[in-house]
């Protein structure tokens, strides 16, 4: 893999929801490269999701069947069965990713699951809090800018890096005044 290879997968893999991840995602899932995703194409790769989901989750593993029925609602191609980069650019961008960890990614997948379900008890509370004495209209307004606030996936990535590095500086310096006190004795 060359230096850009890698910036292209990077960007991709950080961020979903783009344009450029779509397409570079797209071509990864289309082994014969016919413009389209079968079942077949996308189970050779969910296969692989399957004995990562027996190892690491004690046998608790997600039919294919059931994950497929979920994505085609999701994604609804004009042919059944037969996914288009057309068809995946009406699915809503935020919405990609679950799609492509579903085979690419087990542990962003399993992310999107437990996420899913933690952001739904916090609307759900927001809503219960604001309801008495909100209209409806109100609620909405406030649950879409909540979700508005939260941080993109590149922010979340940048914020993660940066911690990395002040802590591998931070274990630098305590090294480097640990030998320097050793070097005094």
């Amino acid at each position: 893999m060359t230096y850009r290879d890698f910036v292209w997968f990077l960007l991709s893999e950080i961020d979903k929801t783009s344009p450029a991840a779509l397409e570079y995602w797209f071509r990864c899932l289309d082994l014969d490269g016919d413009g389209v995703l079968t079942v077949y194409e996308l189970e050779y790769f969910y296969d692989e999701q399957v004995s990562r989901m027996e190892e690491e989750m004690a046998g608790d593993v997600i039919m294919l069947d059931d994950l497929m029925c979920q994505l085609l609602d999701l994604v609804r191609p004009e042919k059944d069965g037969m996914i288009t980069l057309k068809d995946l650019r009406k699915v809503p961008p935020t919405m990609l990713p679950v799609f492509f960890d579903a085979f690419m990614n087990l542990t962003r997948f399993l992310e999107h699951e437990s996420r899913t379900s933690f952001l739904q008890r916090q609307l759900a509370q927001l809503s219960l809090r604001a309801m008495p004495a909100s209209s409806f209209q109100d609620v909405i307004r406030m649950r879409i800018e909540f979700l508005a606030s939260l941080p993109n996936p590149w922010i979340e990535f940048a914020d993660l890096e940066y911690a990395a590095l002040l802590n591998d500086h931070e274990e630098y310096d305590e090294g480097s005044r640990n030998g320097a006190d050793d070097a005094a004795i």
